[in-house]
Parts: structure tokens; C-alpha cells; sequence
């Protein structure tokens, strides 16, 4: 944007082509700005996926041998919480960001 500035100023060019290649211009901005935002988010969002999944990993190595039976412990540090939307759709939400329907 500053060379086009410094090119109106520079050079002879009509308004109606300095504006349209502006408004190009900040546009191309705008979507790369969106893009940066987009892939910023999933970037924080993978690097808190990983970090609860490391968490559950170091509450699973606590736990000594096979796991044999149902553990209240076990199903907490799993599971973040469950949405009943109704009878036939119940999703659980695992702290690692998985989510399933029962």
C-alpha cells in the first residue's frame, strides 16, 4: 500500500485506478489478515489438545498394570463432559478434543 502511495504521488495516475488497485489491495490484507487469524487459532488450539493429552497420559501412567475394571478416576481424567441431546444422540467430549457419539 505504501508503494502505491508513493507511486500516485509519484507518477501521474488517475483516481479511479489508484482507488480500485487500493481497494484490491486491502482486500488481499484483509483475507491474509483473516487466513493468519484462522491458522493462529488451530495452532492454539493442536498445542491445547496436546497438552491435555500429555496431562492424560501422566494420570494413565499413574495408574499400576491393566486396567481391568471401571475407574472413577480413570473416567474423569478422560472425559471432559457429555451432551444429552436426546434418547439416540448422546456425545461424550474427551479432554483431548474427541468427540463421539453413544
Amino acid at each position: 500500500m505504501e508503494q502505491l502511495t508513493t507511486d500516485n504521488a509519484s507518477r501521474v495516475m488517475g483516481q479511479d485506478v489508484y482507488k480500485a488497485r487500493f481497494e484490491e489491495l486491502s482486500r488481499r490484507y484483509v483475507r491474509g489478515n483473516d487466513e493468519l487469524a484462522a491458522l493462529d487459532e488451530a495452532v492454539r488450539d493442536r498445542q491445547s489438545r496436546r497438552t491435555k493429552t500429555e496431562l492424560f497420559f501422566k494420570d494413565l501412567e499413574k495408574i499400576d498394570g491393566l486396567v481391568t475394571e471401571f475407574s472413577d478416576e480413570l473416567w474423569y481424567s478422560l472425559v471432559d463432559h457429555a451432551t444429552v441431546n436426546g434418547k439416540e444422540d448422546v456425545r461424550f467430549m474427551f479432554r483431548n478434543g474427541v468427540e463421539i457419539k453413544a
